[in-house]
């Protein structure tokens, strides 16, 4: 529990920044939302702004811009979708790899502590930070959105869009965290894992602009939790749940096993 709580400390004070950012960025954001709820009363001028690839691919169509959760879902959620991913996934892509980068892994393996316990102590204050950030995120969201607010929102489409959003930034994290086992250098694995970010998101635009490329949905996270199913449909559709589960795990299981093998740079 020591390397635990050591994480804990080290890491807090990088996700409160993290924070204080996307909070200030999506506070700005929803400050339009009163112009755009105006404007939204008159669909095909609203709508007309837009060219037809963009208003598909984030489903501008299906969301109501009266409506604030919605309009949130069509413009802060994509920002809170990237940003927390981003900070996910340099949380867990720095993990492993720092006690290479920073030359102390000779020390912490030199400590009664096994391979094994070293990852799961340390997985563990990943997804504890994570869980915080989300937590507290969707708190000061959901006090934003009940002060522009126009009328009343769904609360339940507000919970599905927060556990859809947590999920992600939990895929990140995992995707991060495996990165740090098979890289000894910090630069690459930020580099690696927002790359990965980046890509994935451009691919899950790709079935929007391409019908015949509608298999690309299974190839993202961003796919698996999007706008329409979680405001609209209020749901995680049972096969993009479970290629999560499945992926998470592949990701998790190779970095056990690679970590637990691997000869470690001193």
């Amino acid at each position: 529990m020591t390397l635990f709580v050591q994480e804990l400390k080290q890491n807090y004070r990088s996700m409160l920044i993290w924070l204080i950012v996307l909070i200030a960025c999506n506070g700005l954001l929803l400050t339009s939302f009163q112009a755009t709820a105006e404007l939204a009363q008159s669909t095909e001028a609203f709508l007309a702004q837009y060219p037809q690839e963009f208003i598909q691919a984030l489903n501008l169509d299906a969301l109501e811009m009266t409506d604030v959760l919605h309009f949130y879902a069509s413009r802060s959620y994509l920002l809170t979708a990237i940003l927390g991913s981003a900070f996910a996934g340099i949380l867990g892509a720095a993990m492993l790899t720092k006690e290479e980068s920073d030359q102390t892994s000779e020390f912490l393996l030199a400590k009664p502590i096994s391979r094994s316990n070293i990852l799961i102590e340390k997985f563990a204050s990943v997804i504890v930070l994570v869980t915080l950030f989300n937590g507290v995120f969707a708190i000061s969201n959901f006090v934003l959105l009940r002060l522009v607010q126009l009328t009343d929102f769904s609360i339940s489409s507000f919970l599905w869009l927060t556990l859809g959003t947590w999920l992600l930034h939990l895929f990140f994290a995992c995707a991060g965290f495996f990165i740090s086992g098979f890289t000894a250098s910090i630069k690459t694995s930020l580099s690696l894992v927002l790359g990965s970010i980046l890509v994935m998101y451009i691919v899950s635009l790709v079935p929007a602009l391409q019908e015949r490329l509608a298999f690309f949905r299974f190839l993202t996270p961003f796919s698996y939790f999007n706008t329409k199913d979680l405001v609209i449909e209020r749901k995680i559709q049972g096969m993009y749940l479970l290629l999560f589960l499945i992926s998470c795990a592949i990701l998790l299981i190779i970095t056990w096993q690679y970590y637990c093998r691997k000869d470690i740079n001193s």
